[in-house]
């Protein structure tokens, strides 16, 4: 953790991030994300600021991942959105941020900016200094790093249910990996790629199961009273356009008056986008699909098994006959 003098706020002055702390980032005073296995997080690159497994085994891989007072994982099916929005964790990391000082969750991000690189941190505190006042979200921040329960923007893994058994993925991620890892982890001798792979009690550790998000009426009744709130949901996998209680979610925030002034975000394979959809998609502000693709043709193929390039190609141009609130 380093740290440095954070400058002083001018109050007559347009707020902006720099005027707060040279380490501020926006998204723990608005945003929360989900791992598969119901584990909560500060963002998605928080939970990788452990990359490699070294550093993984050191930080018992859960760098970013939020914790509950007696120092388990802040699990969905143990908690609730709420409780987690200002639990210790929590407040300790805007805290932290408020004073200039780097927490270990973000490393990434920093490390990345050393490089010359632009962070998650660089970009989504952009981004989102357009949509928000940073100075309301500074002033309302109590000494002890609460804020007010009003969350913008949500980062929603609903379980692993997914189509595809990409070569790079795992069954952390994806549901149809487990019968290849069922198949292929016992006959694996080499120790360093023994325990890169492993995928202890089956994901079910600390709470985590990868069906949190079905018949958690608790869950749902908050994240529902946040959609006044809401600017952004981000979905990504498993895979969400298979996945049920995604389109409940997007129906509700229809019925419930919302839906035009909610951006959603998405991370698919895309082999999936039914009619339904799309016709959902049509009641929100706009829609940006990122169409995960990694190579054309045969070797996708192999990459994203088992979908088929020519599929691909057909929902590529199904996507560039949509309206215009939907980016791909």
């Amino acid at each position: 953790m380093t740290n440095v003098d954070a400058p002083r706020i001018d109050e007559n002055e347009e707020l902006r991030a720099e005027a707060i702390s040279p380490t501020f980032c926006i998204l723990p005073w608005i945003h929360l994300s989900t791992r598969p296995n119901g584990h909560l997080r500060l963002c998605c690159t928080a939970n990788a600021s452990s990359v490699g497994a070294t550093q993984d085994k050191k930080y018992g891989g859960e760098v970013g991942i939020l914790k509950n007072e007696n120092g388990r994982p802040a699990n969905l099916n143990e908690t609730d959105l709420l409780s987690a929005w200002n639990n210790q964790y929590m407040r300790d990391v805007r805290q932290m941020m408020l004073r200039g000082d780097i927490p270990a969750s973000c490393l990434k991000c920093f490390k990345e900016e050393e490089a010359g690189h632009r962070s998650k941190r660089n970009w989504e505190t952009e981004y989102w200094s357009k949509r928000v006042s940073l100075r309301h979200l500074v002033e309302s921040t109590d000494k002890d790093g609460s804020v007010p329960p009003t969350i913008t923007y949500v980062d929603l893994r609903l379980g692993t249910k997914c189509n595809l058994k990409c070569v790079m993925c795992s069954p952390h991620d994806s549901s149809l990996w487990v019968g290849d890892w069922n198949r292929l982890y016992p006959q694996i001798e080499n120790p360093e790629l023994k325990d890169l792979m492993q995928w202890r009690n089956k994901g079910k550790v600390d709470g985590a199961t990868y069906n949190w998000h079905v018949d958690n009426q608790a869950f749902w009744d908050q994240l529902y009273d946040q959609l006044p709130n809401m600017r952004q949901l981000y979905f990504a996998g498993g895979e969400a356009t298979i996945i049920e209680e995604h389109y409940t979610l997007l129906e509700e925030c229809i019925r419930r008056g919302h839906a035009n002034h909610i951006e959603l975000r998405y991370n698919s394979n895309g082999i999936e986008i039914p009619d339904r959809l799309l016709e959902l998609w049509n009641h929100f502000q706009r829609v940006r699909f990122h169409f995960s693709i990694d190579s054309l043709g045969a070797m996708n193929d192999y990459i994203r098994h088992p979908s088929q390039w020519k599929d691909i190609e057909a929902q590529l141009r199904r996507l560039d006959a949509t309206p215009d609130n939907i980016e791909v």
